[in-house]
């Protein structure tokens, strides 16, 4: 006579609900490798200008990281390797100024690059702009295979001057 092991069922759904969960849990750990710093200067608009500008680091339009800072002060965010991320920057009476950042590299990538910009601010005036350009990004960086390097989209550029 054969003896089995007989595992009662409310203990073999236990096991196999926990493994399903388990299983489901896992989520894949995306790639953090930096592979970009990317330092701004907000410039001074007027010698009268003061105060403090806000600027947010969005990945995938989620806040990520933010700082304050003066005119004139350098600021800089480290990028991980294939994202998309936008930069805002904000201050009371200016319109808002939107930059959006593709960091796709090849596979075999690992270089870490650096991508410097200044900008500033335009004062808020009702009459400037179509509000709907709000919503869009001044400009687009990505990585420029021929060149080896990050840079802003020359074709995106064109296309927006015309919103401004």
């Amino acid at each position: 006579m054969k003896n089995t092991i007989q595992i009662p069922v409310p203990l073999t759904i236990i096991f196999l609900l926990l493994l399903t969960v388990a299983v489901f849990a896992a989520k894949p750990k995306p790639n953090t490798t930096t592979c970009l710093k990317l330092n701004g200067l907000i410039l001074k608009s007027s010698k009268t200008e003061k105060g403090i500008y806000k600027i947010e680091l969005l990945q995938y339009n989620t806040i990520i990281d933010s700082m304050r800072t003066k005119s004139n002060k350098p600021f800089e965010f480290s990028l991980a390797k294939n994202s998309w991320y936008t930069l805002r920057i904000t201050k009371e009476g200016f319109f808002p100024l939107l930059i959006s950042v593709d960091t796709e590299l090849p596979y075999q990538n690992s270089e870490l690059y650096e991508f410097r910009f200044q900008t500033e601010l335009l004062p808020l005036n009702e009459n400037m702009f179509d509000k709907q350009s709000l919503d869009l990004p001044v400009g687009v960086v990505t990585f420029d295979k021929i060149n080896d390097r990050f840079y802003p989209a020359e074709n995106y550029k064109a296309y927006i001057a015309g919103s401004f």
